[in-house]
């Protein structure tokens, strides 16, 4: 490919896939790294091929002493650290929502924070999707709370995505006047939340939604869609 238009474009599209996943997604951004930096090194080795021989051979070396040394010197479950991760992405989620429902409750315009604050929430979620992930590879005996783990992603997903869909409307209609009060119940159960999952303990009774998410309903059904 050296010295063509495919090699000049082969760059392009690894390097830009690599710089837009690596704060989101860092394993599939390697997967672009690595045929990139192949590409790279073997422009200046005059046998291609043998600098990508080198770089399987030092990877599969490399990867087969960070296994070891990770299973018998110094094992550290993604099990031990998942509670943290979920714990971080809850708290992330709260101040994305409640940003998202102040807003609403204010009737301004749309905070230019609201932006770095779903960034925020979207790479918490996605580094504890990573984990639950991660730690579904580790040997059973490790592994705990799968269920319950995989209930947390779901929902955490969702939350985000449901509150970057309501922030789409803010100012499109005038904010119910229970707003508020659902904001503050929202956000003191994911607090509640978010302890509970950090501490590893059952989390509090859940608060009473069904008033104030009753007269917000019925407020929003008044508007035509």
């Amino acid at each position: 490919l050296h010295g063509t238009a495919a090699f000049q474009g082969a760059i392009a599209i690894l390097l830009f896939a690599t710089f837009l996943l690596i704060r989101r997604r860092y394993g599939l951004a390697i997967t672009f790294l690595t045929p990139l930096i192949i590409l790279l090194i073997s422009a200046s080795e005059p046998d291609p091929w043998t600098a990508l021989g080198e770089r399987v051979i030092y990877t599969l070396t490399g990867g087969a002493l960070a296994l070891a040394a990770a299973r018998f010197f110094w094992p550290h479950w993604e099990s031990e650290r998942l509670p943290e991760r979920l714990a971080r992405a809850i708290r992330s989620g709260r101040d994305y929502v409640s940003a998202v429902l102040d807003a609403w409750v204010r009737s301004g315009p749309p905070d230019p924070g609201l932006g770095a604050l779903r960034r925020v929430a979207e790479i918490d979620v996605g580094n504890a999707d990573a984990a639950f992930q991660r730690m579904l590879a580790e040997p059973g005996r490790t592994r705990r709370q799968i269920p319950r783990g995989f209930t947390l992603v779901v929902y955490l997903q969702r939350l985000c995505r449901h509150t970057t869909e309501l922030a789409t409307h803010l100012g499109a209609v005038t904010p119910p006047a229970d707003l508020a009060a659902l904001s503050g119940l929202i956000a003191s159960a994911l607090d509640d939340a978010a302890a509970a999952v950090g501490e590893e303990r059952p989390a509090g009774p859940r608060p009473a939604f069904d008033v104030p998410l009753a007269a917000v309903r019925s407020a929003l059904a008044t508007f035509p869609i």
